[in-house]
């Protein structure tokens, strides 16, 4: 495991680096069943924070379903938003 890397059977918290790690571990998740509970989220800058939404976009293996699920409606379906809100 990389220093600055936790894993938990609930959560992924990684150091911002991209890796092959990343991508395998992202598709294990949704491989599994799960892809309706991971929510991208970021506490970094606006260029770092690019960057993890097009790792999302560039994950070649997830469907346009499912990188709108991780990058919005599992996090609106989560905080309860209402249809109005919700994205694409």
């Amino acid at each position: 495991m990389r220093s600055g890397t936790v894993r938990s059977p609930s959560f992924l918290l990684d150091d911002g680096h991209l890796s092959a790690e990343y991508y395998a571990f992202l598709r294990r998740i949704v491989d599994a069943g799960f892809g309706d509970r991971v929510m991208f989220g970021s506490d970094v800058g606006l260029k770092t924070f690019g960057l993890g939404i097009q790792a999302i976009l560039d994950a070649e293996f997830l469907t346009e379903g499912q990188k709108r699920d991780i990058l919005y409606n599992n996090a609106a379906r989560f905080l309860r938003l209402n249809n109005d809100a919700r994205g694409p």
